[in-house]
């Protein structure tokens, strides 16, 4: 969720400069749940699991698997790759994002365009979009404190429909060199400009970096 501190910029942003004032961001994640467990209590983590099971299509089956294997050396093998584009506060525009994420086969990296780079994921946001989150989930007594803040976010994501994947590579040394590349595009329907964003590059959680910034 973003944080506290964050948000009180944002807030004190749209009071200085009125109701036109909006927030356009973009973000990637190469995202481990071996790392996720370095951060975040068996609390939170549950909690995470199931709001990701109610936002995307993380089928009953998918969700027991990773819940049963998140404490163990398998949660090296989930992995949440993919690439946001984010609005907060005015639900003025239709957003676009493009994920690739590319996998070391061998040895150190060089650049995306090596050959040592193998593709194990590519995705968009399927078209323009402007989601939010289900309002329902604002009451649920597990799920709301975890969600409130998201109830001022629209966002376009590109990446697995239930968010986290299994990846089983043939050298699981290799697993710690996943690299997600993301591209992001805006569409005003007011003026009718559609606007390319800074594009993305993650190696990790990129827990620090939410995909805000003042515009």
């Amino acid at each position: 969720m973003i944080s506290r501190r964050v948000l009180r910029i944002l807030t004190i942003y749209i009071g200085v400069t009125g109701s036109n004032a909006y927030a356009l961001g973009a973000v990637s994640r190469s995202c481990s749940m071996s790392e996720l467990n370095t951060v975040l209590s068996d609390t939170t983590r549950t909690a995470m699991l199931l709001l990701f099971k109610a936002i995307s299509q993380m089928s009953v089956e998918e969700y027991k698997k990773i819940s049963s294997e998140a404490k163990t050396k398998q949660a090296l093998n989930w992995w949440a790759l993919e690439s946001v584009t984010t609005d907060y506060f005015a639900d003025r525009y239709f957003l676009f994002a493009k994920t690739k994420a590319l996998k070391l086969a061998y040895e150190s990296p060089v650049s995306s365009r090596d050959d040592r780079w193998s593709i194990i994921l590519e995705a968009t946001s399927q078209g323009w979009k402007n989601e939010s989150i289900d309002p329902a989930l604002l009451n649920d007594p597990i799920l709301a404190r975890h969600v409130t803040n998201r109830k001022w976010l629209r966002s376009a994501r590109a990446g697995h429909e239930s968010i986290f994947q299994k990846i089983s590579p043939k050298n699981p040394g290799l697993l710690d060199n996943i690299v997600v590349y993301g591209q992001h595009w805006y569409y005003d329907p007011i003026s009718g400009f559609t606007g390319h964003l800074s594009d993305t590059r993650a190696y990790n959680c990129n827990l620090l970096n939410w995909g805000v910034w003042d515009r």
